[in-house]
């Protein structure tokens, strides 16, 4: 497996998110080259279009990411992709990402929110809006409440 590559435009909200400047983030990248500590999250389940959220538990493994990518809360975990119905955002069936329940999403952001008791993965426009893609590729703005965030995706990993 590898990472994503995250587009430049995503490296600036990143670095805006954090308050720092970009080229922090690439001393920091730097940096990670040369310390080995990792941090391993269980794999709990699949999202896919409209997913149940009793088929997100599961153990399906394990995965591995360097300690500087992930802030280590013990709530954070990982869901398989299923189906590709996020390919127009670039993630494809296989591809894990990295769901963190007590990060605060930025405009841009994909997250993970539960919808009439179906998990679906939408892009954080603002404040309790946010954008979702239809089976059919159309896009719809919901509004959601707080208690129907799931979390924040932090990291996509692409399946090789």
């Amino acid at each position: 497996m590898a990472l994503f590559s995250p587009s430049r435009n995503r490296i600036a909200q990143v670095a805006e998110a954090y308050g720092v400047e970009v080229s922090e983030l690439f001393d920091a990248s730097e940096s990670a080259e040369h310390n080995d500590s990792s941090v391993v999250l269980p794999i709990t389940g699949y999202l896919g279009a409209g997913t149940t959220p009793e088929s997100v538990i599961g153990d399906l493994g394990t995965i591995s990411f360097p300690s500087q990518m992930v802030h280590g809360h013990s709530d954070d975990y990982c869901v398989r992709v299923s189906g590709d119905s996020l390919a127009l955002d670039g993630i494809h069936d296989g591809d894990v990402l990295l769901v963190c329940p007590d990060q605060e999403p930025s405009v841009g952001s994909l997250c993970v929110v539960d919808m009439d008791f179906r998990l679906y993965a939408v892009t954080y426009i603002d404040r309790g809006n946010l954008r979702v893609r239809t089976a059919t590729g159309s896009v719809v703005e919901v509004d959601i409440s707080r208690e129907q965030m799931v979390g924040t995706v932090a990291w996509h990993v692409r399946k090789m």
